[in-house]
Parts: C-alpha cells; structure tokens; sequence
C-alpha cells in the first residue's frame, strides 16, 4: 500500500465563483465516486486548491497505474494541469494530509477513510511500528561497494548478485526469498537492511520506497489483529521484524509467547508473495531462529550474519573504514591485528580504529592536543579490558584460571593506586604452573592470558613463546645455559611457556636436564619484571619435577589446576565447535552426546575438549554422507545447518571401539 502527496499546477480558467467557494462538497462526491469505480484501490482526495495550484493526497492499494489512474481523476474534476509532481509519503503524513481536508470538507471523516484500509488501529498510539524509505538513489556499484565494507560479505554479495540478475518473466510478481539478519550491531544490520531494500527496489522485486519495522513482543492487545494490519498497509513492500536480544540477554522482544509466534508467521506465510519480511535475530540466540524455521517451513529465508575475522580479513575491514576518512594505518595497528590470535566482530574492529583514529587526530593532526587523555581511556584504566579477557570470561568452566587472572590484574591495577597516591608499587612474581589433563584448555589459556597481560599493560608483548626439552637443553656440556638464556632474552615482554616441564628431569641429578631447570631458575628472577613463566604439564608428574629443584616453588606465585569438563561442560563446548563452524543442534542431539560424555569422562585420557572436537568433526562426515544420499530437492536449510541425533549415532560406540584398539597388540582371539 503506497501513500503519495502530489502537486500540479491547474491549466485551465476556473470560475471566479468556483475559487471563492471551492465547491467543496462537488468535489468530496466526486472522490468517494472515483474510489468505487476504482474498485476502492485508489483514493484521491483534495487538500487545497489555491490560486492555480492544487495538492491531493492518495491512498493506493497497488502501484501499477498509478499514473494513468491520477489523470482519470483530474478529468473527472474536470481539471486541466501541468507540472504535475508526486512523492511517497508515510502513514502518519497521509493521516494529516486526510485532518487537512476533513477541515475543508474535501473528505466527510478522517477515522471512517483510514477505517475502509484498515489502518486506523496502526496510527493509534498501542501500536509500536516505525516507517522508513529506500534510498532509491543508490547505484548497484555504490551498494556492492557497501556490502564489501561489511563484515558479512560472504552472504550479502552472492544475494546482492542475484537481485540484480532481476527476473526472467516480468509480468509475475512475488517474493522468492525472504531474509534473516542475525547480528547483535544494530548499525550493521541498519546497513544491511539498507542495502538490501534498495537494490530490490531498484529491481523492481518491491513496488514502494516505504518499509515498516517493528518489535516482536508479548504486549499487543490483539497481535493476530496488528500484524495483519501491518502487513496489509505494507502490500508491495517490506516488514523488519526485530527479535534481537541485547547485551547477550533475552530482552523483552526475545520472550515471545507461541501464541505470538503462532499469529505473527501466520501473517507472514499468508502475505509471503505480496510482502517481503527481513527478520532481525540475534547472533547468538539459536532458539528463536528455530522457531521461525519451524513455523515457516514452506518460506525459503536467505540468512546473512556478521562474521568472525581475524588476520587479514580483519586488516583488510579496518584499511577501508580508513579509506573513508583519506588516511593511512600505522603498522601499530596493523601488527596489532596480525599478532593477535583473537576473532573479530564488525563493531569490535569499529571500536579498535575508532580508538586508533582519535589519537591520530591528536597526535599527527592536532599534537596540541597529544597530551589530553579521553573519557575512554579513562574508564580503561579502571576497568579490564581486551578481547582476550573477554574471551576467556565466555570460554566453558575453567574457574580456577579465570580466578587467577582475575588477581594478576586487581593486584597491577592496585599498584597503580599506590603510585597515584605517591606510595611504591611493588612488582611481584606472577610466574605461573598449569597442571590438567590433556584438552583442558591450557595452552589456549596461556595465550590469552599473555595477550591480556599485553592489553592491560602488565606485559609489553604479550607473544607466547612455547618451548619443550628439546628447545632447551642443548647436546654438549656448557651450551644448556646459553641455550635457556637466549629463549629467556627472546620472551622478554612476554610469556615463556614451557609444557610438560617434567621432561627436563633425567634418571640422574646433574645432568643437562639440572643445568636448564637451575638456569631457569635464576633467569626467573632476572625477568620478573617483565616476563612471565608457565610451566605446564600433568599433576602427579608435575609434583615430581616441583621437588627437583627447591628454588622453583619460591618463584612461583599461581598453581592453576585444570579440572576434566563435567559432562554438561563438553556439552555446551561441542554446541560451541558446532556453532563455530556454522552449525545446530537439534533438540534430540543432547540425548545422545550427554550419556557418552558421562561415560567416557570417568576415562584418564579422553582428551576433554579435543575428544569433543573430535565428536563434531565426524558428526560432520556422518551429515554429510546423509545429505548427498538425499534426493536434492528434498535437501532444506534445515539440513543444511543441523546436525541431528543420527549423525552422532557412531558416538555411542567410537570410545569403546578406540579403547579396544588401544589393548589389542599382535593377533586378537
């Protein structure tokens, strides 16, 4: 449904008698009997007529003929005119175009004309809908370029490339697609909105510059009623529908009843051909896309999300956000991105140029300013910041070291207290131990705690640097401690980890193994100030190698242990890998995954989260295998993205079978 104020300029002489009293009343039937002869699609009405100007409005049910249909009217007014002008207009504009000659006796009743299109209820204030317009100016090589300035190209690009195919049969209309937008940034899926809808636009997949959004919730008087409502005010057009959750909480547009859920994909499956829906989603809120899928089984929905980058990828996002404002990166932060090992949403590379760009303004554009320290550096300095201490809080368990780091960065953060107040800081070892069992996480550990250690200015690196026996103990006598020295003076402004420590002990005392654990020893000291060592390694073995040399305890400051994953942790680690590699979980998935955790956690060496991996890379190979043997117009997105309980039916038996091999040496019986 359009909405349109024109403008024209009247050619003809009209009666001095005419103009006096406009003839209001004539021209009020005059429009109530074009709009049955137009089958009630169109309405036109007059708002003023003044000297040889008039302005209408329009209330149109379609598109097509418009033209035409407006120059009917003018000879039914018998009306000659020129320069006629119309623009797209809103819902709220035409409500006050209809007040404007309701007062002027053009219409009888405002409430009784919006009533005939149903939309009275929509403009009332217990409805909560937004309305925007295309921008239909934008070039096909201006929205690729936007696309790709996205961090959800991958998606976007290849849909913007089909739009612009157009159609093969122009007379047809409909919509083969419908959307999903699944971020947490609101500026991206704006962005993403907008670029969609005006490349349809432009391509003539939807009739009108005007498009509603509103919020699914629980609240509506009558939600079956509003929505369709909505939908029908929307004939040719778009509706967004915003069921994203913010700040990783389920806000109020989450919760909504299936009662809700039910109403609303009912309106959207019976307005699918005539009105596109883009659904808003959150990234990381599966529960609510399943819903829609299995509410709307027969809508195909094209998926675009923000996607994680790192490296390159994440460079190549920041250079063009730098093109815009016509400057250069520095190799700051570009070495910054490259040594970082850590995933990237859009809003966080925002947030690191936005950092970067203020001080550049500050430093290389105006350095009388170079000096002055902003609100958000302020606000760092009292808080932990970083994407790795960020990453760390949302990894699965790992209490114990996430306590640890939690007090490396309390106690720097104390020392900076003391010196604001002129007091000594004292800078203590934070030499650390890791002992667990195999998959526990504790080299991914170490490297994020040496990037967040890097992040909150405790280190001024922040590499790891790993190292075994064979990096440290050298094959003639005298070269073991040079060797040791030369790893300690390349971690300096970083972390030396040092994994299964235990195997620098030989049979004997005093050998090489001694000689690299007493050097170590003492370049521990020598580097506290700004260098951290981690030794790594199983617990009993570890207890060995700590009674080796009685100068080892002293220095270090954390014993961290690494607990097996219960159960419900491998769990919802293996959710994680899956969704990670762009995948779900169906509902019956849990019964089969958690009896095998159960039973295969009680086992000394199943590798914890490497086991669960393990788990879902298979589980993989087993979809696989079942969808090509699907017939290919059966296969769904539905297929595509989950991963079911029959994929995972070898698990029940892949520990057991390991296990056997493991005992079976020579000939088996």
């Amino acid at each position: 449904m359009n909405f349109y104020r024109i403008e024209a300029t009247i050619a003809n002489q009209m009666e001095e008698n005419a103009k006096k009293n406009q003839e209001a009343i004539m021209y009020q039937e005059k429009s109530e009997m074009f709009f049955q002869q137009c089958n009630h699609n169109f309405f036109f009405f007059i708002i003023r007529i003044r000297e040889s100007k008039i302005v209408l409005g329009c209330i149109a049910k379609e598109t097509n003929g418009f033209e035409k249909t407006l120059s009917s009217f003018f000879n039914i007014l018998e009306l000659e005119v020129v320069n006629q002008h119309y623009e797209e207009i809103s819902l709220n504009a035409i409500e006050s175009l209809l007040n404007a000659s309701s007062k002027r006796d053009y219409i009888r009743d405002t409430d009784d004309i919006l009533r005939q299109f149903n939309l009275l209820n929509l403009i009332s204030t217990r409805y909560d809908f937004k309305e925007y317009f295309v921008d239909s100016k934008a070039t096909k090589k201006l929205n690729f370029k936007r696309a790709k300035k996205l961090l959800c190209e991958n998606a976007l690009v290849p849909e913007l490339e089909r739009i612009y195919m157009g159609s093969v049969k122009q007379s047809l209309q409909g919509n083969p697609v419908h959307y999903i937008i699944q971020t947490d940034n609101a500026t991206i899926r704006e962005e993403i909105i907008k670029i969609l809808l005006s490349a349809l636009y432009c391509n003539k997949r939807i009739s009108s510059k005007r498009y509603c959004s509103t919020c699914c919730k629980d609240d509506f008087d009558d939600p079956s009623q509003y929505i369709d409502e909505l939908y029908e005010s929307c004939f040719g057009t778009a509706v967004v529908i915003d069921c994203s959750v913010n700040d990783g909480e389920e806000s109020e547009y989450a919760k909504v009843g299936t009662d809700v859920m039910d109403k609303m994909c009912n309106t959207i499956d019976k307005y699918k051909n005539n009105v596109l829906t883009i659904l808003c989603v959150s990234k990381n809120y599966e529960k609510m896309n399943n819903m829609f899928f299995e509410h709307l089984k027969n809508i195909t929905f094209v998926q675009i999300g923000e996607e994680m980058v790192n490296g390159e990828k994440a460079i190549e996002y920041l250079k063009h956000r730098a093109e815009i404002y016509n400057v250069k990166m520095d190799d700051e932060l570009i070495n910054d991105i490259k040594q970082s090992k850590c995933t990237y949403l859009c809003h966080e590379l925002n947030s690191k140029f936005d950092n970067w760009y203020s001080e550049y303004l500050k430093k290389e554009v105006y350095p009388q300013y170079s000096n002055l320290i902003d609100s958000n550096q302020l606000h760092q300095k009292e808080e932990q910041k970083g994407d790795a201490y960020m990453t760390l809080q949302n990894m699965i368990g790992l209490k114990s070291a996430k306590e640890a780091i939690n007090q490396v960065l309390d106690y720097h953060k104390a020392q900076r207290l003391f010196e604001s107040y002129g007091m000594k800081a004292n800078n203590s070892s934070k030499h650390m131990i890791f002992t667990g069992n195999p998959g526990t996480a504790k080299t991914t550990v170490a490297r994020l705690f040496a990037q967040i250690m890097k992040d909150n200015g405790i280190l001024s690196k922040g590499d790891l640097y790993e190292v075994g026996r064979s990096d440290l103990v050298a094959k003639y006598v005298g070269w073991t401690a040079k060797t040791v020295k030369q790893k300690f003076n390349r971690a300096k402004g970083s972390v030396l980890f040092i994994d299964e420590a235990y195997s620098l002990l030989d049979d004997k005392e005093g050998m090489y193994g001694d000689e690299a654990i007493n050097t170590i020893v003492q370049e521990m000291e020598n580097n506290r100030d700004d260098m951290i060592v981690i030794f790594a390694g199983y617990p009993k073995e570890m207890e060995k190698f700590l009674e080796r040399n009685p100068g080892l305890n002293s220095r270090i400051a954390f014993h961290i242990h690494f607990d097996d994953y219960t159960p419900e942790e491998l769990y919802k680690i293996s959710e994680f890998i899956a969704k990670d590699k762009g995948v779900h979980f169906d509902n019956e998935v849990r019964n089969v995954l958690l009896p095998l955790f159960e039973s295969v956690s009680c086992k000394s060496d199943f590798g914890n989260g490497r086991y669960a991996r393990n788990i879902i890379e298979k589980a993989q190979m087993q979809q696989a295998r079942r969808l090509i043997q699907m017939n290919s117009n059966e296969v769904s997105y539905d297929n595509v993205s989950q991963l079911i309980a029959e994929d995972f039916r070898f698990a029940e038996t892949f520990y057991r079978k390991e296990e056997i091999e493991k005992r079976v040496i020579g000939f088996s019986m």
